[in-house]
């Protein structure tokens, strides 16, 4: 096996690359607040960077984008800032509400209704409408809003139960 020292450094952090997985290859950045630590899987379960071979992760990973300079005073602050504004808009999306399967379940019966998320910060709401009408003559009726998801099916659920 290839050894890791033939890792480049991070292109974002300029620190040590590691092993983040050897079946399948893959390869990040040993700094848990680098952008280049985190990675995804995508829908079928595999992860978007990986490789088959260790060879393939290496060359992938040292031609990523040209290395930045080392992070500037207060990057690493920032970084950690918008993770965590990302975190408090996620959990506004997602909310402490847990979505019960019986929810979704009940919310799956009613074929024409759509969810919306709509505003931005604290005005941000959850939709949902009835859809009626064609292609060209589409309307949408409001039946429910909640700040979370779980709560606006409620809504709408509640608004249309004898």
């Amino acid at each position: 096996m290839t050894d890791v020292k033939a890792l480049e450094p991070c292109p974002f952090c300029r620190g040590q690359a590691e092993w983040a997985s050897r079946k399948p290859y893959l390869v990040h950045c040993a700094n848990p607040d680098c952008l280049g630590h985190h990675y995804e899987q995508d829908e079928q379960g595999g992860y978007n960077h990986s490789f088959y071979t260790e060879a393939e992760a290496i060359a992938a990973w040292n031609a990523r984008a040209t290395p930045s300079p080392k992070a500037g005073p207060g990057e690493v602050e920032r970084i950690a800032a918008l993770r965590s504004r990302i975190a408090a808009l996620r959990s506004r999306v997602v909310g402490a509400d847990a979505m019960p399967s019986d929810l979704l379940t009940e919310f799956g019966k009613h074929v024409g209704w759509e969810l919306s998320y709509a505003g931005w910060d604290d005005e941000a709401e959850w939709q949902v409408h009835q859809v009626n009408g064609g292609r060209n003559d589409r309307e949408w009726t409001l039946i429910g809003t909640g700040q979370t998801l779980a709560a606006a099916i409620r809504a709408a659920l509640s608004e249309t139960r004898p």
